[in-house]
């Protein structure tokens, strides 16, 4: 039920290298500013001594837009995402493995390569937020896609895989 399947995080990064995506070098701790971007309210931070760690690849892409160290293009990632969840369950974990898609500068739209590679595992839907989409499997969410702009520069984001959420939303058939 928490075990995370490296094989399919390998099978992800391939198949989103295949169509365009490049892997990049994030970081793992961003300052609170960067962290503060997408953090929801009355949550906290995991601290380190020399910032915050990332609830999210996203985090680690708006920082490294906000410290121009990254160009106009389609990249990928994967870290580990901490989270301060009001409720643990199977699918709320404090700490998970993340694949995140991002394009910077261009319009893409990120949800559907993820709805792609997923639906090669089990049934999926595109639902419609109040601040973007989801794809959920069997009635879970395994990513939320939408837009920001940081620095006057259009992002746009999303996962390509969350595990163990994936591999338990796909075994609830």
């Amino acid at each position: 039920m928490f075990d995370i399947d490296s094989s399919l995080i390998i099978d992800a990064m391939n198949f989103y290298k295949a169509i365009g995506y490049t892997p990049f070098k994030v970081p793992l701790i961003v300052d609170n500013e960067s962290s503060g971007k997408t953090k929801p309210d009355g949550r906290e931070d995991l601290r380190h001594l020399h910032g915050v760690y990332v609830a999210s690849a996203e985090q680690s892409f708006i920082d490294l837009i906000i410290k121009g160290n990254i160009k106009k293009g389609k990249y990928c990632a994967i870290t580990p995402c901490y989270r301060d969840e009001p409720v643990l369950d199977q699918t709320h974990l404090n700490i998970f493995l993340k694949i995140e898609l991002v394009s910077i500068g261009i319009r893409h739209d990120i949800i559907y390569d993820a709805f792609s590679f997923m639906s090669k595992f089990s049934e999926c839907k595109i639902i419609n937020t109040e601040v973007g989409q989801d794809i959920e499997v069997n009635n879970i969410e395994v990513g939320s896609y939408g837009k920001h702009v940081i620095n006057g520069i259009p992002i746009c984001y999303g996962t390509g895989l969350a595990e163990p959420r994936f591999s338990y939303a796909v075994s609830k058939k």
